[in-house]
C-alpha cells in the first residue's frame, strides 16, 4: 500500500514523540512523576507507529507482534492518571494498589498471547467502494471497551486536579505557580480526542468510514504527543523549582486536612460560634491595622501564627465566616487595596502594575485576571473612568 500524507503525520508525530522521551528522560530522570509522562509519551509513540505499520497492510504480517501494540490504550489511561497524581504529590511513590491500573492491559496480553492466531484485531485497510466500513463487530466493541476505559480515567484525572485547585486556594494567596492549568489543558484535550474516536467508532458502527479507518483519530493523536510532550517541557520549572515542589509537598501533606475542612459542618473542629465571631474580629482588626496581604507569599499557616489561630480554625472561619477561600479572602483585600491607589492623585505617577505589587500581587496576569473578574473592567479603564468623575465634581 502506497504512503499517504496521513502516514507522514503520524510518522512523524512519532518520531517527535521518541525525541520527547529522550529528552524527558535525560533531562528530568530524578524527577518521579516525570518518568510516567516520558513513558506515557513512548506508549503513545509506539501506538501511532503501529497505526503506521497497520496503514501500510503489514499488521498482518507481524500479527505476532503487532498482537503487543494492542493493549497499550489499556496502559495510557492509567499512566496519565499516575502522572498527575503524582505530580500533586512529588513524594508520592508507586503503590501495590496502584498496579491494579494495569490489570486489564495484563489480561488483554494474555488473552492475545494465547489466541495469537486471531486476526480480529488488525485494523483492515480496505474500504469498499460503497463507503460502508470492513471492521468486524467484534472489534468495534473493542473499541467501545477502549474508550470506556480511557474515559473513566480521563474523569479521575480531572477529579484529582479539582481537588488540588480547591486545597491550593485554601493555603495560598498567590497560586501561578502551583496552578495546574495545563495539565487540565493536556487532560481536556485528550478528552476531545477520545471524542473524536468515539464518534468515528459510532459511525463505523452503522457503517460509514468516515475518514478511512480513523485517519482523523490517528492524526489528532499525533496533534495530542506533540503538544503533550512540548507542554512538560515548557512547563519545566513546575519539576525543578524548590519552591513549588515544597507548595506541593505542603498541599498533599493538607489535603485531608482541607477536605475536612470544606465541609459544610465542623462537629469536630471544638470551634463554637461565640470563638469563632471572637476569631473573626481579631482578624479583620490585624488586616486592617498590619496589611499582611501585601506580602505576596503569604500562606495560611503564616497569618495564623501572626493572628495567633490553629490554621485549622483559621480555614473554617474563611469558610463559615465569610464563605470564602484564604484564596479570595486575601486577593479581596489586595483587590480594594488597588482600587484605592488607583484614585489617589498622589499616586498617579505610578504605574498600574506597580500599585498592583505593592498590594500583593505577584503577576500582572493573576491581578488583571482578578481585577476584571470583581470590577467588571480593566484597571485602566477603572482609573480613568475615577479621574472622569473627579472633574465632573469639581
Amino acid at each position: 500500500m502506497s504512503i499517504q500524507i496521513s502516514d507522514i503525520v503520524l510518522l512523524v508525530a512519532a518520531a517527535q514523540g521518541l525525541f520527547l522521551t529522550v529528552i524527558i528522560f535525560v533531562k528530568f530522570s530524578k524527577i518521579y512523576s516525570v518518568r510516567f509522562v516520558g513513558i506515557l509519551i513512548l506508549l503513545y509513540s509506539i501506538v501511532l507507529i503501529s497505526l503506521f505499520i497497520n496503514d501500510l497492510g503489514y499488521s498482518i504480517k507481524i500479527s505476532q507482534i503487532y498482537l503487543l501494540f494492542t493493549i497499550m490504550p489499556f496502559l495510557i489511561g492509567p499512566l496519565h492518571y499516575l502522572f498527575a497524581l503524582h505530580l500533586i504529590n512529588p513524594n508520592r511513590r508507586l503503590k501495590l494498589q496502584d498496579y491494579l491500573h494495569f490489570f486489564p492491559g495484563v489480561i488483554l496480553l494474555i488473552f492475545l498471547l494465547i489466541n495469537h492466531n486471531l486476526k480480529w484485531f488488525i485494523f483492515l485497510p480496505l474500504t469498499p467502494p460503497d463507503g460502508r466500513s470492513v471492521l468486524p463487530p467484534i472489534l468495534l466493541r473493542f473499541n467501545w471497551l477502549i474508550t470506556i476505559h480511557a474515559f473513566c480515567y480521563i474523569i479521575m484525572t480531572f477529579r484529582i486536579l479539582k481537588i488540588h485547585s480547591r486545597e491550593m486556594k485554601q493555603m495560598f494567596s498567590s497560586v501561578e505557580k502551583i496552578q495546574l492549568n495545563w495539565v487540565f489543558n493536556i487532560t481536556y484535550l485528550a478528552l476531545i480526542t477520545l471524542g473524536i474516536f468515539f464518534s468515528e467508532n459510532s459511525l463505523m458502527s452503522i457503517g460509514i468510514n468516515f475518514s478511512n479507518n480513523y485517519t482523523l483519530s490517528s492524526i489528532v493523536v499525533a496533534f495530542y504527543v506533540y503538544t503533550f510532550g512540548y507542554l512538560v517541557l515548557i512547563r519545566s520549572e513546575i519539576f525543578t523549582d524548590p519552591s513549588v515542589y515544597q507548595c506541593m509537598n505542603q498541599i498533599s501533606e493538607k489535603s485531608t486536612h482541607i477536605s475536612s475542612i470544606i465541609q459544610p459542618k465542623y462537629q469536630k473542629s471544638g470551634l463554637t460560634n461565640e470563638r469563632a465571631q471572637e476569631y473573626k474580629k481579631i482578624l479583620l482588626e490585624f488586616m486592617d491595622k498590619e496589611k499582611p496581604y501585601r506580602d505576596n507569599g503569604l500562606t495560611l499557616n503564616q497569618l495564623g501564627a501572626m493572628v495567633n489561630i490553629s490554621p485549622h480554625n483559621l480555614s473554617e472561619i474563611f469558610n463559615t465566616q465569610f464563605h470564602q477561600n484564604f484564596f479570595d479572602f486575601i486577593n479581596s483585600y489586595r483587590l480594594e487595596d488597588v482600587k484605592q491607589a488607583l484614585i489617589d492623585g498622589s499616586k498617579q505617577h505610578l504605574t498600574i502594575l506597580a500599585l498592583a505589587f505593592d498590594a500583593g500581587f505577584n503577576s500582572k496576569t493573576s491581578f488583571n485576571t482578578i481585577f476584571k473578574k470583581y470590577v467588571h473592567m480593566t484597571p485602566s479603564e477603572y482609573r480613568s473612568k475615577a479621574y472622569n468623575n473627579l472633574f465632573k465634581l469639581s
